[in-house]
């Protein structure tokens, strides 16, 4: 009987610390949710990894979309692929407009030299420019262009520019603009309380660290065709643009990238522009000129979104998300530019 009674506690120690085991062990294991979604990513990364290291065109919608499916079932998974840091294909571009004389030449001519450019090309990526004149700032725009003194949107553009547009202010300063609105042109032109016209510029362009990326503003203006079949060297000089000729430069964080050879800024851009987000460039202004033309161009190309969605998708639900980090690999192509990327895949499950 002994024996029986014995036999029985140890089944129910057994019984016990099997329980135990089971609870410690399902603490650590993640569910099945857990196991497909790092399946997923890695899948995914592999996938990027593999496209760019076969030397794949980002630009080609059709090739990027047809790896994506020879590598994934489209019929049980939504994918989103995207590029950060790519120009959009279409770029909308609002004029705020006063109403004035001056304020609507500006705006016709905005939109004749920006839609009369046509597609622009840059590492294979096409894209053109939408122009309409305004006289309110709204979130649909991507870069709202003036050369009025915010035309009394003062307190909308703060909401515009956190949202992650970008604002252009093509303009030359008085005492009496910094008397009116000093506080905002140096909250979006310039380094705490600097202002546009102070600090020491003694940064050389060549020697600007990559880990800006207004950097990429004077590189669009060499990449944009100047009319006549060819494009402006890196060290062009804007004679034009005043009496005293003007040069790329790069100042204190980046803010200042031209500038004339008195030392007095030309042209000032800065990322993020407010909250964190959004990008503000000041110009000062000139008469049209080709080059001049050309600068505006890349300036607003700049502070645009720069995201391109090249496989598009109702992800109602991500299960995952990976990127990776590529440059363009024809090196060799006429209109080759140096611009890092960051390809996003976002992938789901269509029946979650």
């Amino acid at each position: 009987m002994r024996k029986g009674l014995f036999h029985i506690i140890e089944i129910v120690i057994i019984t016990i610390l099997t329980f135990v085991m089971i609870t410690q062990i399902s603490g650590i294991v993640p569910s099945g949710h857990g196991w497909e979604k790092s399946l997923l990513e890695m899948q995914g990364r592999d996938m990027l990894v593999s496209m760019d290291e076969s030397g794949i065109d980002w630009s080609d919608r059709k090739e990027v979309t047809e790896a994506i499916g020879y590598g994934f079932n489209l019929t049980t998974l939504n994918c989103r692929l995207e590029l950060l840091g790519a120009p959009k294909e279409q770029i909308s571009v609002g004029c705020l407009c006063d109403g004035g004389a001056g304020c609507s030449d500006f705006c016709s001519w905005l939109e004749a030299m920006l839609e009369g450019r046509g597609t622009i090309s840059i590492n294979g990526m096409g894209f053109n420019f939408s122009v309409v004149e305004t006289d309110v700032i709204n979130n649909a725009l991507h870069v709202t262009a003036t050369n009025q003194l915010f035309a009394g949107q003062e307190t909308f553009i703060p909401g515009y520019l956190s949202s992650g547009n970008g604002f252009v202010l093509v303009r030359d300063l008085t005492a009496s603009d910094f008397t009116s609105y000093g506080s905002m042109l140096r909250s979006y032109f310039a380094a705490d309380s600097g202002s546009p016209g102070s600090g020491d510029v003694s940064f050389d362009f060549d020697e600007m660290p990559q880990k800006y990326d207004y950097y990429m503003l004077p590189k669009y203006f060499s990449r944009i065709p100047n009319g006549t079949g060819d494009y402006y060297g890196m060290d062009h000089t804007f004679s034009a643009f005043s009496s005293d000729p003007v040069q790329k430069v790069a100042g204190p964080e980046g803010l200042i990238l031209m500038r004339t050879n008195s030392g007095q800024p030309a042209c000032i851009a800065k990322s993020p522009a407010w909250a964190g987000n959004g990008r503000a460039v000041w110009i000062s202004g000139s008469a049209p000129t080709d080059d001049w033309d050309a600068l505006v161009t890349s300036v607003i190309l700049w502070a645009s979104e720069q995201r391109r969605v090249l496989i598009e998708s109702d992800m109602r639900q991500e299960a995952a998300s990976v990127s990776i980090y590529t440059v363009p690999h024809d090196t060799s192509a006429a209109d080759y530019m140096f611009m890092p990327m960051k390809a996003v895949l976002s992938l789901g499950y269509i029946y979650s």
